[in-house]
């Protein structure tokens, strides 16, 4: 089984297409932590933009490795860059409670855009200083598609990229070809797989959705054959599966999600070997900042 990171972009309620709660209590969060840990999950993926409850900070501060997001730097000026990032990790440093982060990952890929290549390496020198200081153990960037690869690629030319994070699925296997698989190999790239259930779309049954997927009922539709128990099963294996994955991040709505999650591909007994959904590439389907859902 490969290492499970706790996704927290969840608690802000505002996150999946499947989410029906859109506020999270802190007794919930409290219980996904605790089962976490309990299961022995010892990364979390977080933003200081994932939510603001303090409580939540001093939950995980001290039990997780972490590792967060650098916002976007389009509003930064060239020149304001090391001052901004110098300030923003000792802020880090400060509400972690840590020396050292253990992972610190571009959030936005437009930041490594052809437009914005100096000012991205001027980011990625700073950081990669403050690797050398030991404050930082690794730099890491997150991306959608394989454009964004390329670009990352470039502007990382000369400098450490430690891990990249993507979202792949079942559904999503935009990153499963060669190029991807070699420069990452070759360069010691660790991959993180993420939105491995799409943003929960593969989860929900076929009246769930909403109306935009209509147009693919086709394609959903031995899928929406199966149970929950076989969904997140046969989903979770197609990405353990892949070699090339280091690790998998993964949220939850809720408590009882997290916990039918183990239940579920602890189960022995399912069938995992079929294959669903032959390679479709339509964009609109597999990538979530396309869909046009109100």
């Amino acid at each position: 089984m490969k290492k499970i990171i706790l996704g927290t972009a969840q608690f802000n309620g505002k996150y999946g297409v499947s989410n029906k709660n859109k506020k999270f209590n802190f007794g919930e969060i409290k219980k996904i932590i605790n089962y976490s840990l309990k299961n022995k999950i010892k990364y979390v993926d977080t933003a200081l933009s994932y939510f603001s409850d303090q409580r939540i900070y001093e939950l995980i501060k001290t039990k997780f490795k972490i590792s967060t997001k650098v916002p976007s730097l389009n509003k930064i000026k060239k020149n304001q860059i090391k001052s901004y990032l110098k300030n923003y990790v000792i802020n880090l440093r400060k509400v972690y409670s840590t020396s050292k982060i253990d992972s610190l990952i571009f959030h936005n890929p437009d930041d490594f855009k052809i437009k914005n290549k100096t000012k991205a390496r001027l980011a990625i020198r700073y950081l990669s200083y403050l690797k050398k200081k030991n404050q930082i153990r690794f730099i890491g960037v997150s991306i959608y598609t394989m454009k964004d690869f390329y670009n990352v690629v470039e502007c990382f030319r000369n400098y450490k990229l430690d891990l990249i994070q993507i979202p792949i699925s079942i559904l999503n296997n935009e990153f499963n070809n060669k190029y991807f698989i070699n420069i990452t190999t070759s360069k010691k790239i660790k991959v993180q797989a993420r939105s491995i259930f799409l943003q929960g779309l593969l989860l929900m049954k076929k009246n769930e959705r909403p109306k935009y997927f209509d147009k693919w009922k086709s394609e959903f539709k031995e899928w929406d054959n199966l149970s929950k128990f076989h969904k997140v099963k046969i989903s979770y294996n197609y990405i353990n599966n892949l070699k090339f994955i280091n690790s998998i991040v993964i949220g939850f709505f809720n408590y009882d999600e997290l916990k039918f999650f183990f239940k579920s591909i602890r189960n022995k007994n399912i069938m995992t070997k079929k294959l669903f959904f032959n390679n479709i590439q339509n964009s609109k389907l597999i990538n979530p900042n396309l869909w046009k859902i109100k």
